[in-house]
Parts: C-alpha cells; structure tokens; sequence
C-alpha cells in the first residue's frame, strides 16, 4: 500500500496468521548518494476484538533471503512504526543496486 496521506480503514492488508509477509517492491533510488540503512515505515493497527495478533515486524528481503527487525507493539489506534536496516538480510552493506533488487514490508507476530 502507499496511500499518503494513510486512508486509514479504506485500504489495507491484515491477517491474523503469525508469519503472514507482505513484502513490496519499489522505485529505483537512482543516485542517492552514501547508504547508511534502509528504514521500512508502517502506519498500522490492531483491530478491535483482536487478540491474536501482537505486533509486526518489519521485514526486508535480498536474494531470498529475509531480515526481521521487530517494531513497536501494535494498539487500536493507527500509528507510524518501523525499524532500520543498516545492512542487507546477509549482513553485508547496502549499495542502490541491493536496495533496487531488495523488497520491503511486514510480518505479523502473534
């Protein structure tokens, strides 16, 4: 989703399944200069009367294989949280070509 501003309740994804990914790609960077991280951003909640799902964790995902930084824990009222990656999901440094190729996203942890 890239809604900005957020349409809150108008689109969305959700699940109740721990482990559910949803990874996006993105534009090309193009000349960015120096990487010190990549941070991926949510604008998400916890539906009312669900006590399943905890929390979320922003993911990246580079060559097949992916990355989980666990961001703030979720409550009933839309907020921004994510996490920084300072390296790709191998542990080596970014570069624009990794970042172009990587994709980003969520994970719901119950």
């Amino acid at each position: 989703m890239d809604e900005t501003p957020n349409d809150g309740d108008t689109t969305y994804v959700a699940s109740n399944l721990s482990g559910t990914r949803d990874t996006y790609n993105f534009e090309p960077l193009g000349d960015s200069g120096p990487i010190r991280g990549v941070a991926v951003h949510t604008i998400s909640k916890l539906e009312d009367g669900d006590d399943l799902a905890s929390g979320i964790k922003a993911v990246a995902l580079y060559g097949g294989t992916y990355d989980k930084k666990t961001a703030p824990a979720l409550t009933t009222s839309y907020t921004r949280r994510g996490a920084v990656f300072e390296d790709d999901p191998d542990g080596n440094p970014w570069t624009e070509a990794k970042i172009d190729a990587a994709e980003f996203g969520v994970e719901i942890e119950v």
